[in-house]
């Protein structure tokens, strides 16, 4: 094997790993992009009993999770909610709009006929929520974080985020895959003008060859 092939092999595998990299890295993003534009609806879409989530406020900030991130939630039985579980809840504001809080269960209780409720709360301010939290609003029980995909997602919304998520990580996955192609032709060129124009040493072969047949 000439010193040519060998740096042509050795540029082609570092090509292939760092394009290998470079793949994983663009799908995750675009996966995070897909999970934090789900996770974005106000009814996003509930697979095996789990859905995902983007947290919009810091209320959880001190001990769980923090705007911005997503979280994973997962349906659950309201009898089996215990203190200091955290639990996904949606409740009507005061101008009649319904929003989705995710806070801590500092108590079990009932209120005042008796029904089974929950006395919730932020960690990061430690108060307690206005009010109880019945069965029927519960939508699930917090699982997990995802820290990063959810930044990472809503920064492509900007300008920076874009060109160093997307257009840099494509282009350079383009540029590999020309390069690729010019390394291909070449390889395919170099080997067709060997086969027209052979080497002494394969001339000589080919006729120390001829002579021994005849």
């Amino acid at each position: 094997m000439s010193s040519g092939e060998k740096n042509y092999r050795g540029l082609q595998g570092i090509f292939e790993i760092v394009k290998w990299i470079l793949s994983i890295i663009t799908i995750l993003i675009l996966i995070g992009c897909l999970l934090f534009l789900e996770a974005s609806k106000e009814d996003s879409v509930t697979f095996f009993g789990y859905r995902t989530l983007l947290v919009l406020s810091d209320s959880m900030r001190e001990t769980d999770f923090k705007a911005g991130d997503l979280i994973l939630i997962r349906r659950i039985d309201p009898k089996t909610i215990e203190k200091g579980d955290i639990i996904c809840y949606e409740r009507i504001t005061d101008d009649q709009k319904t929003e989705r809080i995710t806070h801590k269960v500092r108590s079990v209780t009932a209120d005042q006929n008796g029904q089974r409720a929950f006395i919730t709360y932020g960690t990061t301010t430690g108060a307690d929520d206005p009010r109880l939290v019945y069965p029927e609003q519960i939508e699930g029980i917090y699982c997990l974080t995802i820290p990063l995909i959810g930044r990472i997602a809503s920064s492509v919304n900007t300008v920076d985020g874009y060109l160093f998520f997307v257009l840099i990580p494509f282009s350079i996955l383009i540029l590999f895959e020309v390069l690729e192609m010019v390394f291909k032709i070449r390889k395919i060129l170099r080997t067709s003008w060997q086969e027209k124009n052979p080497t002494q040493k394969e001339r000589s072969h080919h006729e120390t060859s001829t002579l021994s047949d005849s």
